[in-house]
């Protein structure tokens, strides 16, 4: 943070300094010239001389007058030339300060310049960084090809001017931060002057008032002694450098909240749009961009490489974002495309915990297509040690208690399948029941092994025959077979 009252606040308090002194020294001045005024009137009586009074007395009053004088005159010395002679040398030194001030106000004038800059030059990359985000979410709403593609000109132009507006705010920060050094060597010096300064004024008034208090104790024999409590009296005003010093700027980045524009120094990611299609829009760059990321995060969890906290902070957002999750489970894809079914122990809970928390995003926004991938993805990767798969890790998730995850789950896969078919003229309509009931063992199986009761396996499968008309003596030989296949394939 830039203060622009640091050295201002020198100059008050130095000005203040002054005042004191100038009070203390004019008050003692008027002191010193009354001693010295009543040292010569005191004289001038005891120097008249009794010529027709007899006896002694006269004599010592004389005496005892000049005594007086001498002492007033003693005095008034000691207040001129010992106490104020003192603390007006201070104060003519204190006049060092006023070029300590001026060059700091310099100082401090050349620095806010460029502290400005920075800022003016951070405002200008912001808002250009957030012009070209506003554009890019309109890629979104389009529908029409040619109006996207004159809308990513668009982006390109506002990319070029936010990352010109870039390079224009690094550079005035650097010329910040390249002057600080210099800039906190003099404050330094400035400081160190003013601190010393401050110690001899404070010395200078301590001595005064241990002097003071002293003579008046030795002239007023009878007075009691004024027992001055110096602390009580006495202010050191003593700057702290870390008041005054700078420190260096952080390049500040922007990050925006479309995703394309999140932790990214330059915004958007043009090349990132421009590789998944303009005519995709952002959807598909957003998934390109976790997928890569993700994909490095996994490979260090295969590895058994330690995560950085950011690393972990990105798969837990990651995962609470639909896109997130689609990408996430492309990477475990990945790793199943690569045959790389085994895993450590490490690895093992580490991707256990993320599946548990993916099925938590998945069950609260009924994300069904996520949470059947992670059924599938269970049941494929291991730990050995015993063999364990994922499946005993997630299999309590209450996910696999709800009746309607599973309808829904098994009915997209039909419907999938259906469509397939539908792009293959050859198929007829005894084929397609063929691949629904296909599906309907399957996830029957599945089921049975995600340990759901047998009545409600046969309460879904009855559902969905009928949904699709399979008839009653096709759909009564579904559930023999469920159970066959359950038995010679898990329990074995």
């Amino acid at each position: 943070m830039f203060r622009e009252d640091s050295i201002e606040s020198l100059k008050i308090i130095y000005s203040d300094s002054r005042k004191e002194l100038k009070e203390i020294t004019d008050f003692l001045k008027e002191w010193a010239s009354i001693e010295d005024i009543y040292s010569k009137s005191m004289e001038k009586i005891s120097s008249i001389k009794f010529k027709n009074t007899t006896g002694s007395f006269f004599e010592n009053l004389r005496i005892y007058i000049q005594t007086l004088s001498s002492k007033a005159k003693t005095f008034s010395s000691c207040l001129s030339n010992l106490i104020i002679s003192s603390i007006e040398f201070i104060t003519a030194q204190g006049e060092s300060l006023k070029t300590g001030y001026t060059e700091g106000k310099k100082l401090n004038e050349s620095m806010l310049k460029k502290y400005n800059n920075v800022i003016i030059a951070l405002d200008k990359y912001l808002n250009a960084c957030n012009d070209c985000e506003q554009v890019t979410s309109n890629l979104d709403y389009e529908s029409d090809d040619y109006k996207k593609e004159k809308i990513f000109l668009k982006i390109q132009s506002l990319k070029k001017s936010a990352d010109i507006a870039l390079d224009n705010y690094k550079s005035a920060n650097q010329s910040f931060n390249q002057s600080i050094k210099s800039y906190n060597s003099s404050i330094e010096n400035i400081l160190d002057t003013f601190n010393s300064y401050e110690k001899e004024r404070y010395k200078s008034l301590e001595d005064t008032l241990k002097i003071l208090s002293k003579v008046i104790v030795e002239r007023f024999e009878n007075i009691q002694d004024p027992k001055i409590v110096l602390n009580e009296y006495l202010v050191t005003n003593e700057l702290k450098k870390k008041d005054f010093l700078l420190e260096e700027m952080i390049v500040s980045v922007y990050s925006g909240t479309h995703p394309l524009f999140h932790d990214s120094e330059k915004g958007l990611r043009v090349s990132l749009l421009a590789e998944s299609g303009v005519s995709n829009g952002t959807q598909s760059a957003i998934e390109n961009m976790y997928r890569k990321e993700l994909d490095f995060i996994l490979e260090k969890v295969w590895d058994n490489e330690i995560l950085t906290e950011d690393e972990c902070l990105k798969l837990n957002e990651r995962l609470k974002d639909p896109i997130g999750r689609k990408a996430w489970f492309w990477s475990l894809n990945h790793k199943r495309s690569q045959g790389r079914f085994e895993i450590s122990s490490e690895c093992y809970n580490i991707i256990g915990e993320l599946l548990i928390l993916a099925l938590n995003e998945c069950e609260s926004s009924d994300d069904t297509a996520i949470a059947k991938t992670c059924l599938i993805l269970s049941q494929t990767f291991y730990k050995n040690s015993p063999k364990t798969y994922l499946q005993t890790f997630i299999i309590n998730h209450t996910i696999w208690k709800s009746v309607n995850f599973w309808k829904n789950a098994i009915d997209s896969s039909i419907i999938e399948e259906l469509n397939k078919q539908v792009k293959d003229s050859s198929h007829d309509l005894s084929q397609s029941k063929s691949l629904i009931t296909i599906q309907l063992i399957s996830f029957g199986t599945i089921m049975m092994d995600f340990k759901l009761p047998t009545d409600l396996i046969l309460y879904i499968i009855n559902k969905l025959t009928q949904k699709y008309k399979i008839s009653s003596d096709e759909a009564q030989s579904i559930m023999p077979t469920i159970q066959e296949n359950y038995n010679s394939y898990y329990q074995n």
